[in-house]
């Protein structure tokens, strides 16, 4: 089953925050840390956006508890708009393969501004194929940017023909061109300019005939470090069109673990929520609050709650009100429990597979927390009518926000495959998600599971 938020009204989402692009004049991707690293690094302090008496924490927003001190400020909701590219794998032919992975996302939510992949060097050395979300893309070295909407990331395949590539090197970029804000990974680093010979003394040498300097090209661009201009939000009013949009994160949520739904509508608005597993239970009161807020100048309400279940799933539901109009949305979510089971083998098939009809997948991975640098390995399952499915290819995909990885395999007599990778050593301490996906008679199939890094 793929998790999914549901979208009740298809309205224009206001504007929430400028980002602020990085230097033109350096090459390279900046991630967007609050902190710098190093001998010389030194704390920053935590920006504080606070909604409805709850504090999201920069720069993704989690929700924390709002501290005595210092006195919790309200800032701009924090934007993700990053780039990541894996390390290469040699291929045949004197290839490199790359994953690459672009997220636009506010919160749990996926932005509706236009995103650009491009490449920067001969286009001829490069191939890029979408991986997830799965789409036929135009030739060419500017692809338009298909996201997830659950997720808000896009996953491509980047293959790297190495003969091919120029002396200026070979870089990516993702572009939002609304904000003018660019993200650059270099790859292959350019080739050192060519040393120009100096003539010795008293030799003769040819005058240069003197030109007129050529006038260059009319061009705009943002001061390096700043913004590009952009469009002032206009102001709410109520001839906007009402909408309301839901989320949770992460998803899926740890039993026992805590999560966020949220939602966004017309700032102003006023809102509920009520949050049902798929068993039929309701969370408790200590668990849970669906009060009544009134939605922030970005138009959030924020609806923590704890997974205290047994259920493997549910669903969050917001109605919010404004001007006399309602509006409800919905957000599902999963919810992994527990298992004692080694994976692979037949006790493992029967914990994390599916017994319902039709073709399912579950996923499942080794450990809920996993320390930077060591090895998690993802489990998926894939059965049709509860009967395991052998031979169907796997690949499992990991969402760090500031990286991205990638492994395959195949299931087994048990309908079982697995894969592992190394936790990157600088992966944040958030969640990370792993979606795996089956290729299975011409369909996809896909389920997802995470994992917090420490």
């Amino acid at each position: 089953t793929v998790l999914a938020a549901t979208n009740q009204s298809h309205a224009q989402i206001p504007p929430v925050v400028t980002d602020t692009p990085p230097s033109t004049s350096t090459p390279t991707f900046t991630a967007t840390a609050t902190a710098t690293t190093g001998p010389t690094a030194t704390a920053t302090p935590i920006q504080f956006t606070t909604s409805n008496g709850f504090c999201l924490s920069a720069p993704y927003n989690q929700v924390i508890p709002c501290p005595a001190s210092p006195v919790p400020t309200r800032t701009p909701v924090q934007v993700t708009k990053t780039l990541s590219v894996s390390g290469g794998t040699p291929g045949p032919y004197d290839t490199t393969m790359y994953t690459v992975t672009i997220t636009s996302s506010v919160l749990c939510f996926s932005l509706t501004e236009p995103v650009y992949l491009a490449t920067l060097g001969n286009p001829d050395a490069v191939a890029i194929t979408p991986i997830l979300p799965n789409y036929v893309a135009p030739g060419g070295n500017l692809i338009p940017v298909q996201l997830d909407p659950a997720t808000g990331t896009a996953v491509f395949s980047l293959e790297v023909f190495n003969k091919v590539v120029g002396p200026e090197g070979l870089s990516v970029k993702a572009t939002w061109p609304q904000e003018g804000v660019e993200r650059v990974v270099n790859l292959i680093p350019a080739a050192p300019p060519t040393a120009t010979a100096t003539p010795l003394p008293g030799a003769s040498t040819a005058t240069p005939t003197a030109t007129a300097p050529a006038t260059p090209a009319s061009t705009t661009t943002g001061t390096p470090g700043t913004p590009a201009a952009a469009a002032t939000p206009t102001a709410t009013t109520s001839s906007q069109t009402f909408f309301v949009r839901a989320c949770a994160t992460p998803n899926p949520v740890a039993a026992g673990s805590t999560a966020t739904l949220y939602a966004q509508t017309l700032p102003g608005a006023t809102c509920t929520a009520r949050i049902q597993y798929n068993d039929g239970s309701f969370p408790s009161s200590a668990d849970f609050s669906g009060d009544q807020q009134t939605a922030d100048t970005s138009g959030f309400v924020v609806y923590p709650f704890t997974a205290n279940t047994t259920a493997t799933g549910g669903s969050g539901k917001v109605t919010c009100t404004f001007n006399g109009q309602t509006e409800t949305a919905t957000a599902t979510f999963g919810v992994t429990q527990p298992t004692t089971a080694v994976p692979g083998s037949s006790g493992a098939a029967a914990a994390i597979c599916g017994t319902g009809s039709g073709v399912q997948v579950t996923a499942a991975v080794s450990a809920s927390s996993i320390k930077r640098g060591s090895v998690v390995t993802v489990f998926g399952c894939i059965t049709s009518d509860g009967k395991p499915l052998s031979g169907v290819p796997m690949t499992a995909f990991f969402n760090y926000r500031t990286a991205a990885q990638s492994c395959s395999g195949a299931s087994d007599a048990t309908g079982v495959a697995s894969c592992s990778e190394s936790v990157p050593a600088d992966a944040p301490t958030s969640p990370a998600t792993v979606s795996v996906t089956f290729s299975y008679n011409g369909q996809r199939y896909a389920a997802a599971t995470q994992f917090t890094p420490y």
